[in-house]
C-alpha cells in the first residue's frame, strides 16, 4: 500500500472592503440602485454578476463580486456563490448582472442559472429571494415573471 502526501486546508473568508449603505434590499429597485453604485461606470459595455447575501433579518450581510466578462457574456460558477454564501453565514441571496446590451429579455443560460440557483438554493437551505437582470434603467426579474417573458418590474417588494 503507497502512502500518499494528502494536504490539510484551513478555510477563511478575508473581507476585501467595506463600504456603507443605509438601506435593505427589500425590493428590486433598491437592488438596482445598490448594484449602478458597485458597477454603473461600466454597466453599458462590461457585464458583471453579484450576488448580494443576506441574513436571518433579510438585511446585507455580504456582497460577492462573483465575476466581470465581457460585453455580450460572463461566467457563473454555482459552487463559488454558494462558497461565498455559506462561508459568511447568508441565508439567502439575491443576484444581479447586466445586460451591458440594454435589453432585458433573459438569455437561455440566464434561466438555466436561475434554475439551478434555485435547486442548489434548496438544498443548502440558502433561499433565492430574486434573480435580477440590471440596466442604467430598468430591472427585470427572473423570479417574479412566472412565463418567462420579459416583463418590467418598478419596485417588487421581497417577502
Amino acid at each position: 500500500m503507497d502512502i500518499k502526501e494528502i494536504s490539510k486546508y484551513k478555510i477563511n473568508v478575508i473581507k476585501e472592503d467595506t463600504f456603507f449603505y443605509n438601506s435593505n434590499l427589500s425590493s428590486a429597485e433598491k437592488v438596482r440602485e445598490l448594484f449602478l453604485k458597485l458597477f454603473g461606470n461600466v454597466i453599458n459595455y462590461q457585464e458583471n454578476v453579484v450576488v448580494f447575501g443576506l441574513n436571518n433579518s433579510l438585511d446585507l450581510a455580504a456582497i460577492l463580486h462573483i465575476s466581470s466578462g465581457g460585453i455580450t457574456s460572463s461566467i457563473v460558477d454555482i459552487r463559488i456563490i454558494f462558497t461565498g454564501l455559506l462561508l459568511t453565514g447568508c441565508t439567502g441571496f439575491i443576484m444581479a448582472h447586466n445586460h451591458p446590451s440594454g435589453i432585458l429579455k433573459p438569455s437561455e443560460s440566464d434561466l438555466i442559472i436561475c434554475k439551478k440557483l434555485k435547486e442548489a438554493g434548496e438544498l443548502l437551505d440558502i433561499r433565492q429571494y430574486d434573480n435580477l437582470i440590471i440596466t442604467e434603467t430598468k430591472t427585470y426579474s427572473l423570479i417574479y415573471d412566472q412565463n418567462k417573458t420579459c416583463s418590467l418590474i418598478n419596485d417588487q417588494d421581497y417577502e
